[in-house]
């Protein structure tokens, strides 16, 4: 209950907060910023600004596995007929350091945890002498630790003495998947893999205070690799795993000048 509730906050904070944004620049909207005068320019700027990003949140599991056609069961060639595997949503956080050289535009490097758990697994296969094999399995939990380089688009408003920043962002590097099972049965090939992400959220900065910033976003992780399955002796089964999911994430930047 708490998790789906925490998920529910994010999404209202990204949906509702640009709406009462733009509901204050109409009531009380402040000049351009060509309009200002060089000390209140400074003073609605981020630009030259190293920020420490700190958040936790939830992690919405998208794990899929997909089995090849062909395996192996009690010796025998195997087509595998059907399979499905699910994932419920567990725990994220996220640590990253970033700079804007200017105001619209950020670079930066982040650190992403999130759990994957794989609650359950299933797969229908055939033979020649077991017509009819059914598999399922229950394992546990898939921590995911993914380093990133990413680039950010901003679009700062002003809003009386506070300020807001819309953004969305792209970053590209690795995953380190550790499975918090034993592999005997299923057993990860890859463990580092190349990763990608896509986020969006939203900066703000509360009235009259520069020095740290509050902010909710959402996190699209992916990477992918291969899987080994023996769910019995003399049995083989393997495929792709896409380990997926969208982090729903709150927290604080803090800056550093």
């Amino acid at each position: 209950m708490k998790i789906v509730l925490t998920s529910w906050i994010v999404l209202f904070l990204l949906c509702v907060l640009p709406v009462i944004a733009e509901e204050a620049v109409s009531e009380d909207t402040l000049p351009e910023t060509d309009a200002l005068t060089p000390a209140e320019a400074e003073y609605y700027s981020v630009a030259g600004k190293w920020n420490v990003h700190v958040g936790g949140g939830l992690s919405v599991s998208l794990l899929q596995l997909d089995f090849d056609k062909q395996g192996m069961f009690s010796g025998e060639s195997a087509t595998v007929n059907s399979d499905s595997s699910r994932s419920e949503e567990h725990f994220a956080a996220t640590l990253g350091l970033k700079y804007a050289p200017v105001d619209v535009f950020a670079v930066g490097i982040s650190l992403d945890y999130n759990i994957l758990p794989l609650d359950q697994l299933n797969m229908k296969a055939s033979t020649v002498s077991f017509p009819n094999i059914e598999s399922k399995a229950s394992f546990g939990l898939i921590h995911n630790l993914s380093g990133f380089l990413f680039a950010e688009f901003r679009l700062p408003i002003k809003i009386r003495s506070g300020m807001i920043i819309p953004y969305v962002q792209a970053g590209l590097g690795t995953s380190y998947h550790i499975p918090d099972f034993s592999e005997k049965e299923l057993r990860l090939r890859d463990k580092v893999t190349m990763a990608v992400y896509g986020g969006a959220g939203l900066e703000v900065f509360p009235q009259e205070i520069r020095s740290f910033s509050f902010f909710a976003e959402a996190k699209w992780h992916y990477s992918f690799g291969d899987f080994i399955y023996k769910p019995i002796d003399n049995s083989k089964f393997s495929g792709s795993i896409d380990f997926m999911d969208i982090s729903l994430l709150i927290g604080v930047n803090l800056y550093l000048n």
